[in-house]
């Protein structure tokens, strides 16, 4: 009978259970494997093969959720090794049922971001209100770069032609308005681009976003005041696009569970329950 310890195990559990975007420390003394991401970016959590594989009651995992935002050398998970030794077979024959791997991280990928400023001249210039640099701010730990902005009124069409030239040169557009703009141009923008589906967001604040695809770019409109909250729907759904994930429907809908901010006195996210599923 081939059995493995926890070194043996240790062996086996690389490129199953986990990738290179992980990196393993073994402790043999508890039969514990703590595991650690090798990258800045969004831990990928196969939720309910991880539950199955704990329910055999011969080790067991227990992770971050998915999608965590993640830092480098962050401890997100352990696995645990029950019994002084594991059957071989029986153990290849498990993974075998599932595709690997269970976890890993998703690097943030470099992202040209594209700003277009709605609003009266009187109100666009205020230096004061620094609303691109707070954006930059908010974007830059998810390796987004802002690299064209461009200041328009209050025309829809004059929005539309700025919104199209912004496309040509970035990889996710934000438009962002002050919050007296009337919302029938909005409205009108959005009725002039011949958008087929408004993504709804599913969290709070943020859940006035609007969110959609062009060219199958995302595009995000939203008022400028949502800068100024720390954490918003901007985080959670950026972190995805900056990690090459396609949203949808169905996926933005998932956040409608922990979709709900509770604005602490001390911040502490991503370690926290917002935008967790």
């Amino acid at each position: 009978m081939n059995n493995l310890d926890i070194n043996g195990f240790f062996d086996l559990i690389n490129g199953k259970i986990i990738d290179n975007s992980i990196k393993a420390k073994l402790s043999n003394e508890i039969r514990e494997i703590e595991l650690y991401s090798q990258n800045i970016g969004i831990v990928k959590v196969n939720q309910r093969n991880i539950y199955n594989i704990n329910m055999y009651n011969l080790f067991y995992i227990t992770v971050v959720h998915n999608n965590f935002e993640i830092k480098e050398n962050q401890l997100l998970g352990k696995i645990f090794q029950i019994p002084q030794s594991i059957e071989k077979k029986p153990l290849e024959q498990l993974f075998n049922h599932f595709d690997a791997p269970l976890i890993s991280v998703k690097p943030y990928v470099k992202q040209n971001i594209a700003v277009i400023l709605i609003g009266s001249e009187q109100y666009i210039y205020k230096k004061e209100d620094n609303y691109g640099e707070k954006l930059a701010k908010k974007l830059l730990p998810y390796n987004g770069t802002i690299i064209y902005t461009e200041i328009c009124g209050e025309d829809s069409y004059k929005i539309v032609n700025s919104l199209k030239r912004a496309l040509t040169c970035c990889d996710i557009l934000f438009i962002l308005h002050n919050k007296s703009l009337d919302y029938q141009i909005i409205k009108k923008t959005i009725e002039l681009l011949k958008i087929s589906e408004i993504l709804p967001v599913f969290m709070t604040p943020g859940n006035h976003i609007k969110f959609f695809y062009l060219d199958d770019k995302p595009v995000f409109i939203f008022n400028e005041e949502i800068l100024d909250i720390k954490v918003s729907a901007i985080n959670v759904i950026f972190s995805r696009l900056a990690c090459g994930d396609k949203l949808n429907f169905e996926e933005l809908a998932k956040y409608s569970y922990g979709g709900i901010c509770f604005f602490c006195p001390i911040c502490v996210y991503p370690v926290c329950p917002f935008g967790k599923y």
